[in-house]
C-alpha cells in the first residue's frame, strides 16, 4: 500500500502574515469560473507561486467600490486591475488571497509627505 505524501505547509512554523497587507494586480481572472491569480512580486518572492483569488472573494471584490477614489461604482474583477490583499493557506497549500480590495494607483512623484512642510 503506498503511503500518501504530505504537502509541505506554505508558511514555515512561527510565520505570521496575517496582519500584512500585500500589493498587485489581477494577473488572470476566468469569468466563466468566477476565478483567478494575482501577481505580486513580494508574495511570489515569499512562497514560490502567485495567489490564488477564490470565486468568494472575487465575489466580493465585484461588489466592493475602490480604495482611494471619491466616487467610484462596483465593477466585475477584470485583469489589470490593482489589488490589496492578505494571504492565507489554502487548500493544497496554495497562497490564498483574503479581504481582497481594489485600490487606485497613483501614478507620479511624491513632493513631500503628508504632515511636512513643503519644501520652496
Amino acid at each position: 500500500m503506498a503511503q500518501e505524501k504530505k504537502a509541505e505547509p506554505l508558511l514555515a512554523a512561527g510565520d505570521d502574515f496575517s496582519q500584512m497587507f500585500f500589493y498587485g494586480t489581477v494577473k488572470n481572472f476566468n469569468t466563466e469560473r468566477g476565478f483567478g491569480w494575482l501577481n505580486c512580486a513580494d508574495t511570489t518572492a515569499r512562497f514560490g507561486r502567485e495567489v490564488y483569488l477564490s470565486k468568494e472573494e472575487a465575489t466580493a471584490l465585484a461588489k466592493d467600490l475602490v480604495v482611494g477614489t471619491q466616487f467610484s461604482e462596483a465593477e466585475p474583477v477584470r485583469d489589470g486591475q490593482f489589488v490589496r490583499f492578505k494571504v492565507t493557506q489554502g487548500e493544497e497549500n496554495y497562497p490564498l488571497a483574503i479581504q481582497t480590495r481594489r485600490v487606485r494607483r497613483l501614478l507620479g512623484e511624491v513632493m513631500h509627505l503628508p504632515g511636512e512642510q513643503a519644501a520652496d
